[in-house]
């Protein structure tokens, strides 16, 4: 079964988020790698 998963992790203070997914041969492969931006966390929260 092909899926893609996820971890959301805090690296060096940063939320980060992993996609990854698990191919033959007992092999993880790393697709990307995303940190949350100061935008995207003004988005999140609200200001006042």
């Amino acid at each position: 079964m092909d899926a893609l998963y996820e971890l959301r992790p805090t690296l060096a203070g940063e939320d980060t988020r992993i996609t990854y997914w698990f191919a033959l041969q007992r092999r993880i492969v790393l697709l990307t790698v995303f940190r949350k931006t100061v935008c995207a966390r003004r988005l999140r929260s609200p200001t006042r």
